[in-house]
């Protein structure tokens, strides 16, 4: 029971002492605030991602083809899309593969990390024997909502074949 006592007199020691340091205008002792500040929380929506490749041979109109992707703020979307063609008397793979991850920024501004990597089959106006020509790219950019931006443009080292990689990210609301 003296022990009880004891200890809540030293309670109520303790909590007067803090009370009148307090009204005195005396710094407290508090818990030290966290050393790095949280991250902004994920924003609830999604963001549908286009990745346009157009390619051109020589003069011709250039071939496009689009991939699109639904994913949402601070989220990572996939897509894998791969076959097999005919090249003489064996077969080559072909492959569009695209990871994209997006973060808003502010009001319609994201940042857009993409990977591509792209494995074409080869035209017969771009050489007789199908050549191995893969693309393989990874890009950080800032985007507008909507706005389209070309990324790259590259050639294919063994033909005049001409690679253009277009984004746009939409928020969706």
């Amino acid at each position: 029971m003296k022990c009880r006592h004891l200890l809540l007199t030293a309670l109520l020691i303790a909590i007067a002492t803090g009370a009148s340091a307090a009204q005195a205008g005396l710094p407290q002792t508090s818990k030290p605030e966290a050393a790095t500040a949280r991250p902004d929380p994920a924003q609830a929506v999604n963001i549908r991602v286009e990745v346009t490749i157009s390619e051109q041979v020589g003069q011709a109109s250039p071939a496009k083809k689009v991939v699109t992707l639904m994913t949402s703020d601070r989220q990572n979307g996939s897509i894998r899309s791969g076959g097999s063609v005919r090249a003489g008397e064996r077969y080559r793979s072909v492959s569009i593969n695209v990871d994209a991850r997006p973060t808003m920024l502010r009001d319609s501004l994201m940042r857009l990390d993409v990977a591509l990597e792209y494995q074409p089959q080869t035209t017969a106006a771009a050489s007789a024997e199908p050549g191995l020509w893969t693309v393989n790219e990874r890009v950080n950019v800032v985007l507008e909502s909507g706005k389209a931006v070309v990324i790259s443009e590259t050639f294919d080292p063994t033909s005049d074949r001409r690679l253009t990689v277009e984004l746009k990210a939409t928020l969706l609301r």
